[in-house]
């Protein structure tokens, strides 16, 4: 103990006294005298151990004050006693281990870790250590976490470093400066501009700032330029802020909506508009797929599209500005709408005001013993319907693998048609479409279904009322699957979207169809989702 000391033990007023030398030099001499009640050493240094308390004398005297040996400092109160654990001496605290010597560098008790420069002193306040940024508590203990002051927020890591730099901290990423301190506001930096909000977080992604939208990309960086999402493109001008709406940039004039860029047909009070693949409005003579079209210097279009009424009727014009007319040279005349529980809750007061003039219901599909095949929103639908008094159809969508289903599904559909009391005025129609689930069919398939469902139907139309019958596929089907006889005796409702832009083209099937859904990709207001449209000829 104490380095290489030597012991003793002596008798002093009847109590044993462990009494240690500390080493000398080779110039010292060491007395040694034989006790009757032990061995006493004489030296220049000796230590005694008194009631649990050590104590040093020096050439005879207690010392007192500082004392350095081999060990390290310890520290010798006025009555001599070696200090040991915490003690507050001229104003600096210091911690002395179990044998005296004070401790330097790192010490951690329950409270925390502390620090204790060269000469013991307990370290408080802002410290650099090993070019580490510390701060310590007036009680020493380094500071973790979060940490503000008058210049701001700070952060210490869990062994009390003050970050600084770019650091993710709970999964927020933050800057902070050269003096600890969190980055708020703007950043500007070589590689772009960032943005911190009041906590320093750093902006990623979508974000509005002062009734502005910007997008920041995973490092932070603000977008400026020309930029794709899954939404879209878009167009963020110097400032970062996300353009909206109409928009001229260098001699072209674009449209943004909600942030993306338009591209086709748009239509506007002013007229009917159109913007190619780069977003681009055309103005001119222009061929958009394959048919010219003529625009003002406005970008209008100066001839008749869509649906207009003239001298009291209505009639629909397509791309080319031509009427719309069937094989038979009928002019379509009413807009007709197909919807199912895809387009989830109908706003039908909005569709009726639009100028819808009727709705082609699906009713079911396949068929089971229980209502699980009925379209979730028919009863619904039918309801409203006959409240505004939009005249209606249904469809039944055919999963038929077996002639004989065709029975099953014609009784499933008028069973659910009696369910919600439906009046179908525009007529009944089995839809017939390539599904995996049915697999492909013959034509020889489908000519003996149709006479199974048909016939079924024919039997129920007796009690059920008296309502056109029909089928509903598309073209291609029309051409090479559903070619036989008795699909003449039934209404042909087509579908063919040419480019399938929300415009009608034309439509090269040579036998009669009394409905021809032109697009998949309509808009009509009450209805939030894309819409089939279709034109029935009178």
């Amino acid at each position: 103990m104490f380095g290489c000391l030597l012991e003793s033990v002596e008798l002093i007023n009847n109590e044993k006294v462990l009494r240690k030398v500390s080493n000398l030099s080779t110039q010292d001499t060491i007395n040694k005298q034989k006790l009757t009640t032990g061995v006493r050493m004489s030296a220049t240094e000796s230590w005694s151990y008194i009631n649990g308390k050590w104590y040093l004398k020096r050439d005879g005297k207690i010392y007192t004050g500082w004392y350095k040996n081999n060990e390290g400092w310890h520290y010798f109160q006025k009555n001599g006693q070696m200090v040991t654990n915490w003690q507050f001496i001229n104003g600096k605290w210091y911690y002395f281990n179990g044998r005296g010597i004070i401790t330097t560098g790192w010490y951690k008790n329950n409270e925390g870790w502390h620090y204790f420069n060269q000469e013991g002193h307990m370290q408080t306040g802002w410290q650099v250590i090993n070019e580490k940024q510390y701060l310590f508590s007036s009680r020493g203990i380094i500071t973790t976490g979060w940490y503000e002051n008058s210049e701001g927020w700070h952060y210490f890591n869990q062994e009390g470093h003050m970050l600084k730099g770019y650091v993710d901290v709970n999964g927020n990423t933050y800057i902070f400066k050269n003096n600890g301190v969190i980055t708020t506001g703007w950043y500007f930096a070589n590689d772009g501009v960032r943005f911190f909000n009041n906590q320093g977080h750093m902006y990623k992604g979508w974000s509005t700032i002062n009734n502005k939208t910007y997008l920041f990309q995973n490092n932070g960086i603000m977008v400026t330029g020309w930029w794709k999402t899954n939404l879209g493109t878009h167009y963020f001008n110097n400032q970062g802020h996300m353009t909206s709406g109409w928009a001229q940039l260098g001699n072209v004039w674009y449209l943004f909506e909600d942030g993306v860029m338009h591209t086709g047909w748009f239509k506007n009070e002013e007229g009917w508009h159109y913007f190619d693949s780069q977003g681009h409005m055309l103005v001119g003579s222009q061929f958009i797929n394959g048919i010219q079209c003529e625009f003002n210097e406005r970008g209008i279009l100066t001839t008749n599209l869509g649906w207009h009424v003239s001298n009291g009727s209505k009639q629909l014009y397509n791309v080319g500005g031509q009427v719309v007319k069937n094989y038979n040279g009928e002019v379509g005349r009413k807009l007709v709408i197909d919807v199912s529980a895809h387009q989830a809750i109908i706003d039908w007061d909005r569709v009726k005001n639009y100028g819808v003039d009727g709705v082609i219901l699906r009713a079911s599909y396949g068929y089971a013993n229980d209502n699980s095949q009925v379209d979730a929103q028919l009863a619904r639908n039918v309801r409203e319907l006959e409240r505004l008094q939009i005249p209606y159809g249904v469809y039944h969508f055919s999963y038929a693998r077996t002639i004989e289903d065709g029975i099953g599904e014609a009784k499933y559909l008028f069973q659910t048609l009696r369910s919600v009391n439906a009046k179908p005025k525009l007529g009944i129609y089995y839809d017939l479409e390539y599904t995996s689930y049915v697999g492909d069919k013959s034509s020889q398939f489908y000519e003996e279904l149709l006479k199974k469902f048909m016939g079924q139907a024919d039997q129920e139309l007796k009690s059920f009322g008296s309502y056109s019958l029909g089928v509903y596929a598309n073209q291609n089907y029309f051409e090479n699957k559903l070619t036989g006889s008795t699909f003449d005796k039934y209404k042909r409702w087509i579908a063919n979207y040419g480019y399938n832009d929300g415009m009608a083209y034309s439509l090269s099937y040579r036998k009669p169809y009394m409905m021809w859904q032109y697009t998949s990709a309509g808009y009509i207001p009450g209805i939030n989702t894309a819409v089939d449209q279709n034109v029935m000829f009178e």
